[in-house]
């Protein structure tokens, strides 16, 4: 789902980031970002609890085509587990992460 709020699109996974929806979420959230006029992307990850090197793969193919398009990528992550993924590949490195508190 993506939100348009001012100068950002909040772009909301609902689902895992792993083998099983790889393609299908890529599409989705690629098609969230075609014709968008916020200068801001941010993915909330705080749903998500899954995430596996294909996931890693959709997050740096969506951080190419915002610096594409001269955006700022960010991400909102709460589960521990996908932080601690984020951190071993050095996301933090291309793109801000923000690790936020679960609303569980």
């Amino acid at each position: 789902m993506a939100v348009e709020e001012g100068n950002t699109l909040k772009l909301i996974a609902e689902e895992n980031f792993s083998h099983t929806f790889a393609e299908a979420l890529c599409q989705k959230l690629q098609e969230s970002l075609q014709n968008i006029s916020a200068n801001n992307v941010v993915l909330d990850m705080t749903q998500v609890e899954l995430l596996d090197s294909i996931g890693v793969k959709i997050l740096a193919g969506l951080y190419k085509t915002c610096q594409e398009k001269g955006l700022n990528f960010s991400l909102d992550v709460a589960h521990p587990s996908v932080y601690k993924v984020l951190q071993l590949c050095k996301m933090e490195q291309l793109m801000e992460i923000r690790e936020v508190a679960s609303g569980k």
